[in-house]
């Protein structure tokens, strides 16, 4: 039963698990904190279990909330008991459910990897991908940031490593969110004003990033960050890396069923509304030309009248010089909520979706 609740992660999917359960008739733990001189919050009105003939020690008290007019069904439990509950009795079981998601974790493993390239001469490349894996932030359950990013220019490695940094501990120590110990709460604030945390964060991490001692004209960084608290994922993307989810309905392990849900969308230049932005502000997007006149490669942003600075992304952390022409640092955000059908999440830099498509990802992700 503990292995579905992790799985199930949603609260509105609560009342499936109930189902099922009852209607399996499974044998559930069950435990009781809310025992108070006697009186239960969760009992009907006009209900008195203090009752000095019997002696109820830890109840745990399961009512019908089908048929009112009927005497209520208290049951006696304590500590961890195993029973089982019939079909109409589920209220009471339901909120302990509910409470018991906090005490679990929903990320059942989790696996980070980064690789660099190999240059046309066979040699390896530095290494401009940077990871972020942060597992329990500030120490609460539930509360994970997990998150790519891959720098690019002469400097792209440096931004990487700074910007990952920078974002991960500007949200721990954020004033609204290091004193709080509940996933639900940090939720609720980084929702705040269209998530407006987050996107100052990415704001401020491109400005102070330019103050360091590495050169960030034509240095830059994608940055794709997963905040995971309970069963709610806000995706922040800025760049072309790319964050998935892939889903399966079929219950069982062999994942036959599976779907992709975009956590992310890639911030290209050719992307209508990024593309009006950019030449509003005096850039061009274009295509290099090949002999023959035609176009070849990535669309590209471009000052007008000029070759450079040839940035393949509408939207970084860095690259002082394209920020002169619409390039911007504000992250696009889109919030997915977990729910049973929910595997597993893929996030990775253009050097696998350059070559991999979402469908091949998540077959090998199988």
């Amino acid at each position: 039963m503990v292995d579905y609740v992790i799985e199930s992660i949603m609260e509105d999917e609560v009342d499936a698990v109930v189902d099922d359960a009852l209607d399996n008739e499974e044998d559930l733990d069950i435990s009781t904190e809310d025992e108070e001189d006697g009186v239960f919050a969760d009992a009907p009105v006009g209900i008195d279990y203090d009752d000095e003939e019997e002696e109820y020690e830890d109840p745990y008290i399961v009512y019908d909330l089908e048929e009112e007019d009927d005497d209520w069904n208290i049951e006696q439990f304590k500590g961890y008991r195993k029973t089982t509950i019939d079909v109409t009795k589920r209220s009471i079981f339901k909120n302990k459910l509910t409470s018991e998601f906090s005490k679990l974790d929903f990320v059942k493993a989790s696996k980070a990897i980064t690789v660099a390239g190999r240059g046309e001469n066979g040699l390896k490349k530095i290494n401009q991908d940077t990871y972020i894996c942060e597992r329990s932030v500030n120490g609460i359950l539930n509360f994970n940031i997990f998150g790519v990013l891959d720098g690019h220019g002469v400097n792209g490695h440096h931004v990487s490593q700074f910007v990952s940094k920078y974002i991960v501990n500007k949200i721990k120590n954020h004033p609204l969110i290091k004193n709080l110990d509940n996933p639900k709460k940090i939720y609720q604030q980084l929702k705040i004003n269209g998530y407006q945390i987050i996107a100052s964060t990415f704001i401020d991490a491109d400005v102070q990033v330019t103050k360091e001692k590495f050169d960030c004209l034509r240095s830059g960084t994608t940055c794709v960050i997963v905040f995971q608290l309970e069963e709610h994922i806000i995706c922040a993307n800025a760049g072309d890396s790319r964050a998935i989810m892939i889903l399966d309905d079929s219950n069982n392990a062999q994942l036959k069923n599976t779907k992709i849900y975009p956590l992310s969308i890639d911030c290209k230049p050719e992307n209508p509304m990024e593309r009006l932005r950019i030449n509003k502000n005096g850039g061009s997007v274009e295509q290099i030309i090949d002999e023959n006149n035609n176009g070849i490669g990535p669309f590209r942003v471009y000052v007008k009248g000029k070759d450079n600075p040839g940035l393949s992304m509408s939207r970084s952390i860095g690259d002082i010089e394209a920020k002169t022409v619409g390039v911007i640092p504000n992250p696009q955000i889109i919030e997915y909520e977990l729910s049973p059908k929910s595997k597993y999440m893929l996030i990775c830099s253009d050097g696998i979706w350059e070559f991999i498509s979402n469908e091949e990802a998540m077959e090998i992700g199988k």
